[in-house]
Formats: structure tokens, C-alpha cells, sequence
């Protein structure tokens, strides 16, 4: 197994936080916030799964 993969392990905190985020401005109603935050989450996951794909394809992964 190699070492950490410090941008995977970013990506996934930030995800993680903006799930939190989400249920917070959800308890706090505020839609502005829950927006804000699932578009965060989004782009987050969506950036890791490309870089998971461009590592893949280099056989870096």
C-alpha cells in the first residue's frame, strides 16, 4: 500500500464538511446556505473523481 494522497484526503474533508454544512444551515434554515454548500459538495466530488480518473488512465493510481 502507498502512502497518503494528501489531495484525495483534502477533497474528502472538504466533502465531509460541506455534508455537515449542509445539515446545519438545514436545522438553521437558511436555503442559501444548503445551496451553498451542495454546490461545494459537487464540486468537490466532482473534481476527485476526475483526478481519480487522470491517475487511473497514467497508471498512477
Amino acid at each position: 500500500m502507498g502512502g497518503i494522497k494528501w489531495n484525495f484526503l483534502i477533497l474528502a474533508t472538504v466533502a465531509a464538511f460541506s455534508i455537515m454544512g449542509m445539515g446545519i444551515c438545514l436545522a438553521e434554515n437558511s436555503w442559501v446556505g444548503i445551496v451553498l454548500c451542495f454546490i461545494i459538495l459537487c464540486l468537490a466530488m466532482m473534481y476527485g473523481f476526475k483526478q481519480k480518473k487522470k491517475l487511473q488512465k497514467e497508471g498512477n493510481l
